[in-house]
């Protein structure tokens, strides 16, 4: 007979083959790999032990010892296929280093300290690369688009994909036609009336508290889920009104998006969390997406809202998509939707403390466009008609979005860190690292914070290296939409009031507190709001 330990390494060595090989992760191929098979093993040895139990002990323990070392042994080995990419030492062997990054808010440090360190390409993940180029934006996400990763595995809400949780190019672009008729012309100009009324509501919020101290950070957050409830389903949330998070939609949102964050980093364990039932944020979310759902096929709208079309309301019932994908995207919709506004809204609204000359231009250009007591509400102006405006949005959106990630066929999983590339003096300068609007202008010098003039041709402006909705055919779907959300708030609250820092409250904290979580984890921004005086 084989010695046991012979056994046992082998039935070891086989296991980590299977798993090398097909990557399993369902909890069936799990309890059988990890608890049937050393069951076998127990029973094929315990002659050569003295007791049941303490074959049991000895396998079980030596087994996943093995297994352990298997892994770790080919993944720092020079035979794993990425052995020749820098990268930190444990990031080859776990991915957990990264998701605990992501889990304690620390990712927006380490991604640029590792690629400060190695490179423009890092190997952070066993299975995993980081690219801070931009010749990499053609290569996996426009030419021909890789299929993605393992990281959207988390975007199962109701066993429904979400849209960028669809990971099948052909169910993706059926399911993007429907988004793509959600975000027309002719349909953003009804979600405008909408908006008119939430901005109405955020302009008397306001009136009601000039002089006070306020979290506008919070406030943004209400204002952009009040539109995404009319606009996605013709209903308000009331946040505005209530002057808090009645639903306690934000904190739902912040904490479940951290959990959904870390997890993707660490796909395998997704599936045993997947069956247990929903709790906490999540089953406020689900709900909530249930409860809207319902209550819109029941009540209908009068008007054309993002629900109309992703239902398909124009079309045949049997034509039409279930009701679970349409919840799916719902809360796609309210969530990332919402966050992507408010967190640009916030990041502007600091960055105009920390260069007051920058709000003072943007209220000029306002005044100049829609004169005293003339309302903000022209929405095609602020799009076709002011430049500034423009300008400021463009560095505020780019600090909100979360890199892709994708398989190469080799199955290495692959990302293309934009935030990176936005930073790059390669592809931006002078000061990549500041809000500097003027970069976006068009003219023939500009004129640095610091008094330095620069001509244009010294000025480097890769306009394709500048991609905060990201690119090719899986894109943000409702860029236009957050656009003119952010366009629309800026000019009605910066016509009548002056947004202050409030006394005592450290600017710093802003961005020490800022967590990429999916959405954006915003911690708070205290201001004064005070009136202003127009000018006539």
């Amino acid at each position: 007979m084989l010695d046991h330990n012979v056994v046992v390494l082998g039935g070891s060595l086989f296991v980590w083959r299977i798993y090398k090989r097909l990557e399993p992760c369902s909890i069936p191929a799990t309890l059988l790999l990890l608890a049937a098979i050393p069951a076998c093993l127990v029973a094929h040895v315990k002659d050569q032990y003295s007791s049941i139990v303490l074959a049991a002990i000895s396998v079980y323990a030596t087994f996943w010892i093995s297994l352990l070392l298997f892994v770790v042994q080919y993944r720092i080995s020079p035979f794993h296929p990425l052995a020749k990419f820098p990268g930190p030492f444990v990031c080859k062997i776990t991915k957990i280093v990264v998701a605990n990054k992501y889990r304690n808010g620390e990712a927006r440090a380490f991604f640029p300290e590792v690629h400060d360190r190695y490179g423009d390409v890092v190997r952070i993940g066993p299975n995993e690369l980081s690219f801070r180029h931009a010749d990499a934006i053609t290569s996996i996400l426009i030419k021909e688009p890789l299929p993605k990763g393992p990281y959207y595995v988390t975007r199962v809400p109701k066993d429904a994909y979400q849209l960028d949780g669809m990971v099948d190019f052909a169910q993706h672009a059926q399911r993007r036609k429907l988004w793509n008729k959600a975000v027309t012309p002719a349909a953003i100009k009804d979600y405008a009336e909408m908006l008119k009324g939430v901005l109405a509501d955020l302009v008397r919020a306001f009136e009601e508290r000039k002089g006070e101290i306020v979290d506008i950070s919070a406030w943004m957050g209400y204002t952009s889920i009040d539109f995404m409830g009319h606009m996605a389903y013709s209903q308000s949330f009331g946040l505005l009104k209530a002057g808090c998070d009645i639903l306690g939609l934000l904190d739902a949102q912040a904490k479940g998006a951290e959990a959904i964050t870390w997890m993707s980093h660490i796909p395998w364990i997704v599936g045993p969390l997947m069956k247990l039932p929903p709790s906490g944020p999540f089953k406020v979310l689900l709900e909530l997406a249930t409860k809207l759902t319902r209550d819109r096929i029941v009540r209908g709208a009068s008007s054309k809202d993002l629900f109309h079309f992703l239902h398909a309301e124009d079309e045949p019932e049997d034509q039409r998509p279930s009701e679970k994908s349409v919840e799916a995207d719902g809360v796609l919709a309210v969530g990332a939707g919402s966050d992507t506004a408010a967190t640009a809204l916030s990041h502007l609204f600091y960055f105009f403390m920390r260069s007051p000359e920058c709000k003072r231009r943007l209220q000029v250009e306002i005044d100049s466009t829609f004169p005293a007591g003339e309302e903000t509400t022209d929405f095609s102006q602020q799009s076709d008609s002011m430049p500034y405006l423009n300008a400021c949005i463009r560095p505020a959106i780019e600090f909100d979005y979360m890199p892709p990630s994708s398989f190469v066929p080799e199955d290495t999983q692959v990302s293309v860190n934009i935030p990176l590339l936005h930073r790059d003096p390669r592809y931006f300068y002078p000061l990549p690292n500041e809000f500097w609007p003027d970069r976006f202008l068009n003219q023939a010098t500009y004129v640095t914070p610091s008094g330095e003039t620069i001509t244009k041709e010294q000025l480097v402006h890769d306009r394709s290296a500048f991609l905060p909705f990201s690119a090719g055919p899986q894109n943000c779907a409702g860029r236009a939409i957050a656009l003119q959300e952010v366009r629309a708030v800026l000019c009605a609250v910066l016509q009548r009031f002056d947004i202050e820092k409030a006394e005592g409250f450290d600017l710093d904290d802003w961005d020490r507190n800022l967590k990429d979580c999916y959405v954006t984890h915003r911690g708070p921004l205290m201001v004064k709001i005070k009136h202003r005086i127009l000018s006539s």
